[in-house]
């Protein structure tokens, strides 16, 4: 995709320049954060420590990824209740959800770039789960708005991803740290294989990560199937840290996937004649960072970013067909075997830059945490489609498809929406104010985001011909945050948050322009939709007592002008679909966590969450709120250390209140599941993991809400039935 943002990448260079030689100041040792594996750095602004922090954020290491055996985002929130994911057979996981808000609803940010859309088109569809979770240090995920700190798509919460950094592995001059890893599991016929080298010299650290993987489409359990696939997949981080002071760092990254699906078709396509698929997807991202520490009047430290990632995915399906419509000497059919080949994509480029200042200032009466800054990116995004047929017998092409006799041409190549330019800027401003003994501590926070979009008008002249116009559109929107915590003690602490979120209308809901008159239907422009917007109000007490921890809230979150395609009436006996904001949603529930330690070999841990959301407009409960689920974990350390296990139930209740009708339930199940470690010697580890052991058959609610009841998808989105996998590190 093309991108013409050189001006914007050399500016947010030229400030990163400015901000590390033109503030002049009494330095400090640069004090680098990740040796602070306990604190959540980016979920909050500020290093803050789970209990000290206003909300609820669920932080989960690579230590403990590399334990659970996980090998996707879909197993990062496996024993997470209140966080699922939704998977396609074809796109893959389709996002975060998040106290029942998925989708563009929810933020996903990796070093603080935005992560590429999800996108669904008809059964198909183009997810965001490009990033590979060896290349991960942590995940920490925001339950519940968070726009007045990450602006616009903080709707319904925020996932931020943070790579590893070379001083993950070394800390010390002329060390050099090797490392190989091999794992397998069975319900998809995975094999993974990758390899660390990372290193430091003087002021110069760098690392390099590669990782490989082969695989299938994933086992279902009874009579379904999904689509027979064979993938392969490279994914690659490559960082060099420059410290040339004892107060600023300089950091080059540079990461890579690229992911390749072949599927066969065949098996669903009707005819049942050869039928294949092709996807093709890569996210390549580019970032330089300068962290500054000082003493400076404005900021006692300052991090600066500039980046551009490109995400490209292609879907190519090749078809034998035994008839066709769309050759003019055959409009009844030409009954010869006809080769139709489709490519449809989905390219996004994103660019920009950011800087985060940090001040605190003492009196004698409180102690102020300042965080403020300032961020702005351009994101560009396309959807180009392309369709053709060739007779066999005459070698004839055309590319105006028809699906049935004399019906109207679809003519490509053509666009579901304009070529679009998003521009997104943003200022924002936190202040922790922690009142001297008292024990209270108030967080006010504020952000002003800017958004521009600019659609490129050319070929969709259909739309236009209908009487609907293609508008560039200009909004505003102004989020505000209130923390309060109260220390009850050292080691306890209730607190109340209120929080705001919004989301402004995307370029395939405000400028929809597709129409197929062959169906009679066509998906229209709205220029007046509003940004959806929510606040979030939540209570609770968070308590850490040496090794144990015990974490209770209760939340309540509305929603307005919620956006969604709704039949608006026809026009020249075609039906006309437009998104628009219908109306208020509500969802509601509490949350529980806690952690034992019993004694020096065995912890135990459980959680549970429930939740409930309706809309308050059409009086009907929300399908995608997950049922209540509990977890409950026990583990041993042997005195050793050198081996361990884990047991691990889940508890799901059934889904009963639904939309309507006749959409499909959810049944209750539980599952045992049991992972292993043990130290073969000091520098080699075996990871072991068995899950749902008792096999059974059951279906996650994310991959069957909002399916009618009847629904031959639901047999296809069962999981796995007894699964086994395993892994392997060798450090040297």
């Amino acid at each position: 995709m093309k991108n013409n943002n050189k001006p914007l990448i050399l500016g947010g260079l030229a400030s990163l320049i400015a901000v590390s030689s033109g503030v002049s100041a009494d330095t400090v040792s640069y004090d680098d954060e990740s040796s602070e594996n306990t604190m959540l750095i980016t979920a909050t602004r500020l290093p803050r420590e789970v209990e000290d922090v206003a909300g609820t954020v669920t932080q989960i290491d690579s230590e403990e990824l590399e334990k659970q055996l996980a090998e996707d985002l879909d197993d990062v929130v496996r024993y997470q209740p209140g966080l699922s994911m939704r998977t396609r057979s074809r796109g893959g996981n389709q996002g975060f959800t998040i106290r029942g808000m998925d989708g563009k609803r929810v933020l996903m940010l990796l070093d603080g770039v935005k992560s590429s859309d999800v996108f669904s088109a008809g059964p198909s569809g183009y997810g965001n789960d490009n990033y590979e979770l060896d290349d991960l240090k942590s995940i920490e995920i925001i339950r519940g708005p968070a726009s007045a700190l990450y602006g616009a798509d903080a709707l319904g919460g925020v996932v931020l991803l943070r790579s590893k950094d070379p001083m993950d592995y070394v800390t010390n001059d002329d060390e050099v740290y090797l490392r190989l890893n091999a794992s397998a599991a069975d319900a998809n016929d995975l094999t993974k294989l990758g390899f660390t080298v990372a290193g430091q010299a003087d002021k110069w650290g760098y690392m390099l990560q590669v990782t490989q993987r082969d695989f299938a489409e994933s086992e279902v359990k009874g009579e379904g199937f999904l689509t027979p696939q064979d993938g392969e997949s490279t994914g690659g981080i490559f960082k060099v840290v420059y410290q040339p002071s004892d107060s600023q760092k300089w950091t080059f990254a540079v990461d890579n996937f690229v992911e390749e699906i072949e599927f066969d078709l065949t098996a669903v396509d009707t005819p049942e004649l050869p039928s294949t698929g092709l996807d093709d997807n890569e996210r390549t991202r580019f970032s330089i960072g300068h962290d500054w520490n000082g003493n400076a009047a404005i900021a006692d430290r300052i991090e600066s970013r500039v980046f551009w990632q490109t995400a490209d995915g292609l879907q190519n399906t090749r078809q034998l067909r035994a008839n066709s419509f769309s050759f003019d000497y055959a409009p009844f059919g030409n009954n010869t075997p006809t080769q139709r080949v489709t490519d449809f994509e989905f390219n996004q480029d994103v660019s920009g830059f950011s800087t985060t200042l940090f001040k605190t200032i003492e009196s004698e009466s409180a102690t102020h945490s300042l965080v403020y800054g300032l961020s702005y990116e351009v994101v560009e995004t396309e959807r180009p489609r392309n369709r053709c047929e060739t007779d066999s017998v005459t070698g004839a092409t055309t590319c105006s498809i028809r699906a049935f006799p004399m019906a109207a041409p679809e003519v490509f190549p053509n666009r579901t929406f304009p070529d679009t330019e998003t521009t997104r800027t943003g200022v924002f401003i936190q202040d922790e104010i922690v009142f001297g003994n008292s024990g209270f501590t108030l967080i006010p926070g504020i952000r002003y985001d800017q958004f521009e979009m600019d659609a490129d008008t050319q070929g969709l002249q259909d739309i236009v011909d209908l009487g609907f116009e293609i508008q560039s559109t200009d909004e505003s929107e102004v989020s505000k945050n209130l923390g309060l915590i109260y220390d009850v003690s050292e080691s306890s602490a209730w607190f109340f948050q209120y929080a705001e979120g919004f989301r402004a209308p995307s370029y395939d809901e405000a400028n929809q322009a597709f129409v197929n008159l062959g169906f009679g239907y066509a998906t229209v422009p709205n220029p007046n939709l509003r940004p959806e917007t929510s606040e979030g109000y939540e209570i609770g007490f968070k308590s850490r007592m040496g090794s144990n921890y015990v974490a209770v809230s209760v939340y309540d979150n509305h929603f307005e002008d919620f956006i969604s395609s709704q039949f608006i009436g026809q026009q020249n006996g075609i039906n006309l679909f437009q998104d628009t904001n219908i109306g208020e949603v509500r969802i509601y529930g509490a949350e529980f966590t806690g952690v034992w330690t019993l004694n020096d070999n065995w912890r135990m841990r459980n959680s549970i969450a429930y939740s409930k959301g309706r809309d308050e407009e059409a009086d009907t409960y929300l399908n995608q709120v997950d049922p209540l689920t509990a977890v409950v974990g026990a583990a041993y350390q042997s005195d050793s250390d050198r081996w361990g296990f884990e047991t691990i139930v889940t508890l799901v209740d059934r889904k009963d209140k639904v939309a309507d009708e006749n959409d499909v339930t959810g049944k209750s199940y539980g599952l045992l599941d049991m992972v292993a470690h043990f130290d073969v010697t000091q520098d080699l580890r075996l990871r072991l993991g068995g899950f749902n052991l008792l096999d059974k058959r059951y279906a996650r609610w994310a991959n069957i809400q909002g399916l009618d009841q009847d629904s031959a998808s639901i047999a296809n989105a069962q999981e796995p039935g007894r699964e086994f996998r395993f892994g392997l590190t060798w450090t040297f």
